[in-house]
């Protein structure tokens, strides 16, 4: 089985899938980060974002993102890190 980030990055689609969702760059940065870190804090996530420069958002907007993915089965919750939902990143493969 491979793991969820080699299968975020291999796979074409996965922001594209992410646009389905509804477009949001807060939310595409969220799931490149975490394809290639996780599982992070949702402060973590917004700290790398800032980092990257692909956040003009405040903390709270990007906690905003990470609770609309969570809805959304994109992302899981384990002891306040948040990691990609392995379903998910299978079925970008598929």
């Amino acid at each position: 089985m491979s793991s969820v980030p080699s299968i975020i990055s291999t796979s074409m689609n996965g922001l594209k899938a992410v646009l389905s969702l509804g477009t949001s760059s807060s939310k595409e940065s969220i799931i490149q980060i975490l394809a290639e870190k996780q599982p992070l804090t949702a402060k973590e996530i917004h700290n790398s974002m800032k980092r990257t420069g692909k956040n003009g958002h405040t903390y709270q907007a990007t906690h905003k993102a990470i609770q609309q993915l969570l809805e959304q089965q994109v992302l899981i919750e384990n002891n306040k890190k948040y990691s990609l939902n392995p379903e998910w990143a299978e079925n970008l493969s598929k």
